[in-house]
């Protein structure tokens, strides 16, 4: 690996995303390896500079961002030889807690130098990719909230207060989902969709998911009593929900979801799809730097 082409969300991590990119590329033009910063400068301009990137020769495409960033790149990563890598630079790293890929620019830079490609699963939700954990319901009303708060707050503060505020509003809706020939109905209070581990800055939401085997987990928690959701709750963040009756847990390729309203859904922390909605896995989709 010789050449390097970093693609660089300048806003993720409250604007520290760069100062580390600049740290982590020190380290690499000590190591040889030539480095050229592509920096997005609107939404949905990752797979652009991704594409750029590729037909300018580069050995490996690293994405410097959060979560949303990571998310974003994988249109233009699917199916394609160039290896990626990501600098878990943003305010969420799910997925790179999930590789165990380090926030810090030094170790990071280590994991890239002596890391191999291995084919990484991707998901998608009707027509949207996404590499870590997609849903419906509480996790859902979480980033609403955080998004309302994060013009007062700083980001931790404004996810915890998000938290406080959807368990205000927290309710169970009727949901159904097919897989295979089976179909099933819930009063659901969180529909989970894993290809990673890790949701909201750590919380276990799917603790035995992997991307490297070819399977989503789903998890839902359904048919609470008001005074079952506070522990409920808390295992669900610590991991060690599966075993609850009020949780449904399986493992598949595809699931149809729908509801008797139209739900928003998040991917990787973004909300950009509704029911109904198929999510399918894609095995070994993303050439990715492990």
């Amino acid at each position: 690996m010789k050449k390097i082409y970093i693609v660089i969300n300048p806003v993720s991590g409250g604007g520290k995303c760069g100062e580390k990119v600049d740290a982590a590329v020190k380290l690499l033009e000590k190591a040889g390896i030539t480095c050229h910063k592509l920096y997005s400068q609107r939404i949905g301009d990752m797979p652009r500079l991704i594409h750029q990137a590729t037909l300018s020769g580069a050995d490996c495409v690293t994405v410097a961002g959060g979560d949303g960033t990571m998310r974003e790149a994988v249109e233009a990563l699917v199916y394609k030889d160039i290896p990626a890598f990501l600098f878990p630079f943003g305010t969420g790293n799910d997925l790179a807690l999930a590789l165990g890929i380090s926030p810090d620019p030094a170790l990071c830079v280590q994991q890239l130098l002596n890391g191999s490609v291995q084919k990484l699963d991707a998901g998608m939700v009707n027509d949207s990719y996404f590499l870590n954990v997609a849903g419906l319901g509480f996790d859902v009303e979480v980033l609403i909230q955080t998004e309302r708060y994060k013009k007062r707050f700083k980001a931790k503060s404004a996810y915890m207060l998000g938290l406080l505020h959807a368990l205000l509003r927290l309710k169970q809706t009727s949901v159904t989902i097919r897989h295979g020939d089976t179909e099933m109905r819930f009063e659901a209070m969180i529909t989970s969709v894993g290809n990673g581990r890790f949701i909201g800055g750590g919380m276990e939401a799917h603790p035995r998911a992997t991307p490297l085997d070819g399977y989503f987990d789903l998890c839902v928690i359904h048919d609470l009593k008001k005074r079952q959701v506070p522990g409920t709750l808390l295992r669900f963040l610590k991991g060690r929900h599966l075993d609850l009756p009020a949780a449904y847990y399986t493992r598949g390729t595809e699931f149809w979801v729908n509801a008797e309203q139209e739900l928003p859904i998040q991917l990787d922390g973004e909300i950009i799809e509704k029911t109904p909605a198929i999510f399918k896995i894609l095995p070994g989709a993303v050439s990715f730097i492990l």
